[in-house]
């Protein structure tokens, strides 16, 4: 079931391949978009995926854990401000971006909050712009110090 999935996901490489810009808060909001489309598009598939994770026994080598389709995304977009982040802010970010990109987010949206498709899109191009306006400016705060 997973093979088609990781074959969806748009490649980082791919979907940075023409795009030149270093505005990374327009990048982000690219690769939460392509991953946005593709989870939605996919969403039974995704939920028998998480269902199935969710019971998977930890101790259990045997079943594979989760793919990590989002990071791959999170690094391509943030590529051009890697060098400004210091490794900890850097590291918080991604997974602070981690948080929205991804199934567990469109649960959330739909399950929880009852926000249709378009609205959770809305909602999560904004607050994956807020987190990196938020991590460069912390990042120019710790430089001037």
């Amino acid at each position: 079931m997973e093979a088609p999935l990781d074959a969806a996901v748009v490649d980082p490489t791919e979907l940075f391949a023409d795009d030149s810009s270093d505005d990374v808060e327009e990048r982000i909001d690219q690769a939460e978009a392509a991953l946005h489309a593709m989870i939605y598009q996919n969403e039974a598939q995704l939920r028998i995926l998480l269902a199935n994770s969710i019971r998977r026994d930890l101790t259990d080598d045997s079943i594979p854990a989760r793919q990590n389709r989002r990071l791959p995304l999170i690094e391509a977009a943030l590529a051009p401000v890697r060098r400004r982040l210091p490794e900890a802010e850097y590291e918080q970010l991604c997974a602070a971006l981690a948080l929205i990109f991804g199934t567990e987010s469109m649960i959330v949206f739909r399950d929880v909050l009852g926000i249709d498709p378009d609205a959770a899109r809305t909602i999560k191009s904004w607050a994956v712009r807020a987190l990196v306006r938020a991590a460069l400016q912390d990042a120019i705060s710790i430089t001037a110090e």
